[in-house]
């Protein structure tokens, strides 16, 4: 049993006396998560521990509960120290104590092991109290000793508290997310960015942007049922409802009269958000709409690398149109001196033959060209959402020099955080954090005022009468008990979503950091492989028009000349490749960086001396 008492306290100043312990001995983080119990569950072990004193049976029967649940509930207060029993029952209290001190420190070294430090969400935790080996003093203000004469009344405040107490079944100790948010400054890297300065048009009205906006709408308007959840509701209703019963079921007096009831009501209600649950779902709501924001943004850098992609296509097209261009003129040109030559006596109809079968080849290649100019207009017309015929409007692209990318000396780290994929998964991680607030508090009590007021009276022109008014207003409290099952399943939810996010959002920064060293690598390598191509184009071109001299001259034969012409094809179409590969290598990069890098006066500085030395 509980220690008899000694000393007359009020009962105002034992509830002071409660409030004074909690907040000089434990706060309630340090209750639920070191002490491994939960804030209720506190108040209840604080006020227990200044009751008059009854057994566990009768506590059980107080509150009608489980002997059973009672006792293990007093061992758990004895092992903390807040309650303390009589010296005859000392050697069951110390074989007790050492295996719920043991406990305690196991679930103690357990959560160290199991709560990681993340980034986002921080917590403080105060120091544990230990169990107070000292006995009581009467004259101790924190320890006080009821009086005998309380007995009744601490009755009823016993079971009171122990129903605070039993409030804890439902407790999260031990629930807390495993992610660990990557620092984007611990990630170094000394590449080069690049950017690329195309024109992206008609953003306005295409399909992908629509859905995004839509579902940023979404996310807004759960913003505002976040808000108004908050905030106290009024509404009003009202009736007539009419009633005649059959004289043979009610009898003369009642039967056969019709009787009506008109009422107007006015309906307040207001959830007080004692544990900030209701403000933390609207910074949840808050933080969604951020993400959806930054993902509308997304939509659009992806919608703009989709239209300059198919822009440098386009111009990678006309440009092989140019080459088969250049290599029907020469093949006709052929064609025409081996004729001459022929005439001449000088070659076979072998030689015209074999000019002749180049000129189709040809032909073949510009049809090929002008097929891929137009799919790619079609594309275009596409990606800014109109029909075919929007295409055959769109002329062909200016010309755009690879070798005029700029990239940086070094890569600040804050460039990552331009991406508009990044921004979004942190966003959905703060949201996620909140939720995991919203859920914690579903284990403390949640109390509600309702308030009811309005006029009810047979007739509706009875209503304004002053004595048919009405009116109710009451606290309604509600907490959980035994629904810990449910809750901690719901924690553990919105811990695994956290932890989801988290995941996401590492993976984004090390996929952005991916994606950043490839296309740079490929910039590169690129520019060096365009570099050498263009040196093969040149030579290949003087090694043809030597050939041509040889062969009008006599000298040298028309396989010559035919060997020195598909070489320059082959290198010229190479070349073409090559800087359409450094075009939508640079817009690429450009979308790796969330939009492009603008390089300062510093950041050409070292870019000079990078591409000297590559020259030489």
């Amino acid at each position: 049993m509980i220690c008899p008492a000694t000393t007359p306290p009020s009962f105002g100043l034992l509830l002071r006396q409660v409030r004074d312990g909690l907040v000089r001995q434990l706060d309630a983080s340090m209750a639920e998560e070191d002490l491994g119990i939960g804030f209720t569950h506190y108040i209840g072990l604080k006020v227990l521990s200044n009751m008059a004193p009854c057994t566990a049976n009768e506590l059980a029967q107080a509150i009608d509960q489980v002997p059973s649940a009672v006792t293990r509930l007093l061992d758990k207060l004895e092992a903390l120290g807040c309650v303390r029993r009589p010296a005859c029952s000392a050697d069951r209290i110390d074989r007790r104590r050492p295996r719920a001190v043991g406990a305690v420190e196991a679930a103690r070294r357990r959560g160290d092991g199991l709560r990681p430090a993340r980034s986002v969400r921080r917590r403080t935790h105060a120091a544990a109290v230990p169990p107070d080996p000292n006995p009581r003093f009467p004259d101790d203000p924190m320890n006080p000793i009821p009086h005998p004469t309380l007995r009744r009344s601490g009755r009823a405040l016993l079971v009171s508290a122990l129903t605070l107490a039993l409030a804890a079944c439902a407790s999260s100790r031990g629930l807390t997310p495993q992610g660990h948010v990557l620092d984007v400054d611990s990630l170094h890297s000394e590449r080069t960015l690049a950017d690329s300065d195309l024109s992206a048009a008609g953003l306005a009205g295409h399909p992908s942007l629509d859905a995004a906006d839509a579902r940023l709408r979404q996310a807004q308007s759960q913003v505002g049922t976040a808000r108004a959840d908050r905030l106290p509701s009024l509404s009003v209703s009202g009736g007539y409802t009419g009633l005649r019963l059959p004289e043979s079921m009610a009898g003369d007096e009642i039967g056969g009269h019709y009787a009506g009831s008109s009422q107007v009501a006015f309906d307040f209600s207001y959830g007080i958000d004692l544990w900030g649950g209701k403000r933390a779902a609207w910074e949840a709501a808050v933080d969604g709409a951020h993400a959806a924001t930054v993902e509308a943004q997304a939509a659009r850098l992806n919608l703009s690398t989709g239209i300059a992609q198919a822009y440098t296509d386009l111009a990678y097209a006309w440009q092989l149109n140019d080459v088969a261009e250049e290599e029907l003129a020469r093949s006709q040109k052929s064609l025409e001196l081996t004729r001459q030559r022929r005439s001449a006596g000088i070659d076979s109809d072998l030689q015209v033959r074999q000019a002749e079968a180049r000129v189709p080849a040809a032909q073949q290649q510009l049809l090929a060209a002008q097929q891929r100019i137009d799919a790619g207009r079609t594309a275009l017309a596409a990606l800014v959402g109109k029909g075919p015929d929007r295409g055959l409007s769109i002329e062909r692209p200016r010309a755009m020099n690879p070798l005029a990318l700029q990239l940086p000396g070094v890569v600040p780290s804050e460039l990552l955080g331009r991406r508009p994929d990044i921004v979004a998964a942190r966003w959905r991680v703060e949201a996620a954090d909140k939720q995991i607030k919203v859920a914690k508090t579903k284990f403390y009590p949640s109390l509600n005022l309702t308030a009811l007021a309005g006029v009810v009276a047979p007739n509706v022109g009875d209503l304004l009468q002053s004595s048919s008014s009405f009116a109710y207003i009451g606290p309604a409290l509600s907490m959980p008990i035994f629904e810990g099952g449910k809750l901690r399943a719901n924690l553990a939810n919105t811990d695994a979503q956290y932890d989801l996010a988290v995941a996401n959002y590492n993976q984004a920064v090390l996929d952005a950091l991916r994606d950043v060293a490839d296309q740079v690598n490929a910039v590169r390598s690129l520019a060096q492989q365009a570099q050498s191509q263009q040196q093969a184009v040149d030579t290949a071109r003087a090694a043809f028009d030597l050939a041509q001299q040889r062969y009008r001259a006599g000298i040298g034969s028309y396989l010559d000349v035919l060997t020195a012409q598909s070489t320059l094809l082959q290198s010229q179409q190479q070349l073409a490749g090559l800087q359409s590969q450094q075009l939508q290598t640079s817009v690429r990069l450009s979308k790796a960086l969330g939009g492009g890098f603008q390089p300062s006066d510093a950041d050409a500085a070292p870019l000079a001396s990078h591409s000297d030395s590559s020259h030489s």
